[in-house]
């Protein structure tokens, strides 16, 4: 008979004939069959006396419940029986531990260790042969040291518990057999959900077909092993039988009833602790326990999955516990590596997995087993046959243990089997790795795989770019702060592989550690150490690593015609015919050109060599060894061609004639680039003064100028004429002082000098110059109608400021009153009743030509942006942004009356002192008033809706609302192609105390 879902087959036998030892023929029996991967296997088998009538039916709702009814005696029975789908394995951490996993098969158990091979049922590693049927299978606990993980147990239909131990020959750990050590008689009870506790001790559930008695928590301590194993019993009353029985420690078991609760039993209390208050329909249970706490994962018959009392996820199919990660898989056909750490009842949530934690797997995958200190995970598809898979989470994390515990060579193995980036190596710890070299050295041994560990390096930390999702902490780490990764590593592999006793092994891993480094001299070490081989061979020594081993692994890691440049660098030529000839050059082309170089002068030749390989530097240098004037010339040929001006200055004496040649041609670059200051300097240290005294003039310093013309012997008028020339070129620079510094201190003209500073209106000046040489006459032939004339334009200025800001302010009034005006009859001109609707469609392509109108440009520079900014601030009348013209046009007078406080305060300082009060306190009371009208304006112009408007929209904005506030922002869409100074009203800070005391009223 099938049971609902076909999985199962329920089978009525009698037995008609004495095939077993200990069957009875018209015994009968319900035998529950199921196949898998083409197989028939017996799963369970429920015994019943030849007087007994049977009749069975599955339920139609629990697909593994079978009802069964039997009649005896004129006595009839109810039995109910659920069974639930378990994997029977070994659980064991340590290494011993032979990751057994056990199928019921009849009478046969048959028994695969995943540790030698990955055997899919029903093949197995090796088979145990009940006299019985089997029932249930367990495992030993293994958190007690007295016994193996290895242990275990068999329940058989007659009701022995058989004990069987694990033996294996260390020597030969691929045989395998477990041996019968005892048997306990249960055959009077019935009992199911067996445990294995510890060594000596049992607790399974015990149910009776008597209706008034209840089913019972029953552990058993063994009292002496042998055929007949004897013990003692204690029973403990339950409410309901146990759908699940696990061990958590010897004093404490965790059950799940049938019910649909979750208790844990203490036995020294005797008490049982209700776990979880809400039911559920458990199918699977485990306990995880880390120091001194422990947790709960179950899942329901809905792929419901719980930890403790919380479900955090609704669409797992299996789940196993691996050292430090929980193993899920999912409806979405997922292998889930989640970790066993912090707080594990939140939701597990998408965003809580990455590319490393998830796995795609085949549909219907459940989860067998997993090896432990191993990154294998066993997964059985539907059908039948398994999978083995690596999960990258778990390798990650055995490969972490493993390179704290300095276990190299098995992080390496599984790193290169699993194609995990080898820099993870070093990233993993940086202090260790660099402490432990020699253990790595060590324990890899192959130089073939140090040399690929070197090849991979790269100048990153893996574990905060690649794999950042496994070392989050690092994340918020302080960056390390170190030298290049590439030339930390290398030296320190070099370093350990030179001192090797076997060196000679390492010559392929010494050579990367040169080529990964990458500058030349490296590389130069490379070529040496291969040329050190070559001449090797060549006496006849017997190398562990041959000369076209090296070669050619060298050009696997760099091209032929690199090496050919670096062996020319090193003007060894014997080196660069070896290379040359194991390249693809011609012959005729390099022959003829290595001929030619040995025929020139040693210097010449490296000099020759070095403008090749484009080292210009070093090429300068020996081309300076050289010597000779032909050579120089050469020289200064090539300085200027490749800029070595700096370096030639620095390779040859100061005290000489070429010296001087080198410093004249730089001067002459630096002229050429306009860089006059410099080219006068050198010029100056080539001794070629006039050239100077041209390049300082350009320059404006006329210091220097004047410095170099004391080498010069100039006659005294040519000296007057470059110094009257000097002062002219200054005041038409404006730089009023220096002039009349010349003309007083070098040309003795105390008038022009005092002409220089009143054109510079630097009045305070002139005035000390007078008094010193008491030329008054000077006062008031020059000092005088200068600030007269200072006066009368400064005077006309204020005015013209004052004038244009009023009109301006006046028409800003104007403007900005007539946009009002336009928006208030914009408003009342349309008909808002409920019954027309045309004023919003108006209104909408209104706004919508405005704001294409105005924003729907692109300015792609600075100089379009300004060019844009004055089409728009234009002062015509009329003009759509007229207001903003006005008010950056007023922000500029404002700022300009600002500026002129400083000037007008020494005016009046100077008028003063030519005794025209009058005039200087009418100049200063002008500007204050001014300043005081510019003061009260700021609050009218700069209102304080400039930079703030905003159009209203939304649900509750009416279309009046929309119309005015449009009106009164329509500037808001170019304000932000103006200077945005301009909109802020400026505040007087450069001379807020420029009014002098004497001149107030």
């Amino acid at each position: 008979m099938w049971n609902e879902d076909s999985k199962l087959l329920a089978l009525l036998t009698e037995n008609t004939i004495n095939t077993t030892g200990n069957k009875q023929p018209g015994e009968k029996s319900i035998l529950i069959y199921c196949v898998n991967n083409y197989h028939w296997y017996c799963k369970y088998s429920i015994p019943f006396s030849s007087d007994s009538t049977i009749a069975m039916k599955w339920d139609q709702q629990i697909s593994n419940m079978l009802h069964v009814i039997v009649k005896k005696d004129n006595h009839v029975h109810y039995n109910k029986y659920e069974w639930l789908w378990t994997v029977h394995k070994s659980k064991g951490s340590l290494i011993t531990d032979k990751t057994l996993v056990a199928v019921v098969d009849g009478t046969k158990l048959l028994i695969t260790s995943f540790k030698c091979g990955i055997l899919p049922p029903p093949m197995c590693t090796y088979s145990l042969e009940t006299s019985s049927y089997i029932n249930q299978v367990g495992f030993a606990p293994i958190n007690d040291p007295n016994m193996s993980s290895n242990d275990l147990f068999i329940q058989l239909s007659s009701g022995l518990i058989n004990i069987y131990k694990f033996e294996c020959d260390i020597n030969k750990p691929q045989e395998m057999k477990h041996e019968l050590v005892g048997s306990i008689d249960c055959s009077n009870k019935f009992v199911h959900n067996i445990n294995w506790i510890s060594s000596k001790k049992f607790a399974f559930c015990e149910t009776s077909c008597d209706p008034v008695s209840k089913p019972s928590l029953n552990i058993i301590e063994l009292e002496d092993f042998g055929t007949n194993i004897t013990f003692r019993e204690n029973k403990y009353p339950i409410d309901s039988s146990i759908r699940i029985l696990k061990s958590f420690t010897d004093l404490k078991l965790l059950l799940h009833n049938s019910d649909g609760y979750t208790y844990m039993f203490n036995e020294d209390n005797e008490e049982f602790t209700q776990l979880h208050k809400q039911k559920r329909c458990l199918i699977e249970m485990e306990a995880f326990q880390k120091d001194s706490s422990y947790t709960v994962f179950g899942l329901d018959k809905s792929n419901k999955f719980y930890v403790d009392d919380k479900m955090i996820t609704n669409n797992i199919t299996s789940f196993h516990i691996h050292q430090d990660f929980l193993l899920l898989t999912d409806l979405k056909h997922r292998l889930l590596c989640v970790p066993i750490e912090g707080e594990m009842g939140k939701p597990l949530t998408e965003t809580d997995l990455n590319d490393v934690s998830t796995r795609r797997v085949e549909r219907g995958s459940r989860i067998i087993t997993s090896l432990s200190e191993n990154t294998k995970v066993i997964l059985q598809m539907p059908r039948g046959n398994l999978e083995c898979i690596q999960p990258r989470a778990l390798s990650f994390s055995i490969i972490g243990k493993l390179l704290d515990k300095l276990e190299y060579y098995e992080a390496f193995n599984i790193m290169r089997l699993q194609r995990i980036n080898l820099n993870l190596l070093y990233d993993h710890n940086p202090v260790l790795f660099r402490e432990n070299v020699n253990l790595f050295i060590e324990q890899i041994k192959d130089p073939a795989w140090i040399s690929l560990f070197l090849s991979e390096l790269v100048d990153e930390d893996v574990t905060r770019t690649m794999y950042s999702v496994i070392y989050k902490n690092n994340a918020t780490e302080p960056s390390r702060v170190e030298k290049s990764k590439i030339l930390v590593v290398c030296e320190l592999l070099e370093k350990e592989l030179t001192k090797m006793k076997n060196a000679d092994m390492y010559v392929l891993p010494l050579l990367t550690t040169y080529i990964k480094r990458g500058e030349t001299q490296y590389l130069e070490r490379a070529l040496t150490k291969i040329k050190m081989l070559k001449e090797a061979e060549n006496r006849g020594e017997k190398l562990a690593v041959t000369f076209d081993e090296a070669f050619r692994y060298m050009l696997y890691l760099i091209d032929v015609e690199d090496l050919y440049k670096v062996a020319l660098g090193m003007y060894d030529f014997d080196l660069v015919l070896l290379v040359a000839t194991k390249s693809q050059k011609d012959p005729k082309e390099y022959l003829p050109f290595l001929n030619n170089l040995k025929n020139l002068e040693i210097n010449y030749q490296k000099f020759t060599i070095d403008k090749y390989l484009k080292r210009y530097e070093k090429a300068l240098q020996h081309l300076l060894q050289c010597g000779g004037d032909d050579y120089f010339m050469e020289c200064l040929t090539f300085i200027k061609s490749h800029k070595l001006y700096k370096l030639a200055l620095k390779l040859v004496p100061q005290t000489t004639d070429r010296y001087k040649q080198i410093c004249a041609n730089y001067a002459d670059e630096l002229l050429k680039s306009h860089m006059y200051e410099e080219s006068g300097i050198m010029f100056s240290k080539a001794g070629s003064y006039s050239n100077a005294i041209a390049a300082f003039t350009k320059s404006g310093n006329w210091q220097e100028v004047i410095s170099c013309s004391t080498k010069l012997k100039l006659t005294s008028q040519e000296i007057n004429e470059l110094y009257m020339n000097l002062a002219s070129d200054l005041t038409e620079a404006k730089r009023f002082r220096e002039a009349a510094i010349i003309y007083m201190d070098y040309v003795k003209n105390i008038e022009l000098a005092v002409i220089a500073l009143t054109l510079g209106k630097v009045f305070s000046e002139a005035f000390r110059i007078v008094e010193l040489h008491h030329r008054d006459d000077l006062l008031q032939t020059h000092i005088k109608p200068g600030i007269l004339d200072d006066y009368r334009n400064t005077k006309a200025q204020l005015s013209s400021f004052a004038e244009i800001f009023t009109s301006q302010k006046k028409r800003l009034r104007v403007v900005r009153e007539k946009k009002l005006l336009q928006s208030k009859e914009f408003g009342e001109g349309c008909d808002m009743s409920s019954e027309h609707d045309s004023f919003s469609e108006c209104s909408t392509v209104t706004h919508s030509y405005a704001g294409s109108r105005t924003t729907n440009r692109t300015f792609r520079s600075a100089k379009n942006k300004r060019k844009q900014e004055r089409k728009l601030l234009s002062l015509k009348e009329g003009s759509p942004y007229e207001d903003l013209a006005l008010i950056a046009s007023l922000h500029n007078i404002a700022t300009n009356c600002f500026e002129m406080t400083t000037d007008v305060r020494e005016l009046n300082k100077s008028l003063v002192k030519i005794n025209e009060e009058a005039l200087a306190e009418e100049l200063q009371k002008n500007l204050e008033t001014l300043l005081k009208e510019i003061e009260d304006s700021k609050a009218e112009i700069w209102t304080a809706d400039l930079l703030s408007g905003k159009q209203v929209y939304g649900p509750e904005a009416t279309s009046n609302s929309i119309a005015a506030s449009f009106a009164q922002s329509e500037n808001a869409s170019v304000t932000h192609l103006i200077n945005p100074r301009l909109l802020i009203p400026p505040e007087l800070q450069n001379n807020p105390r420029w009014q002098l005391e004497i001149l107030k009223s």
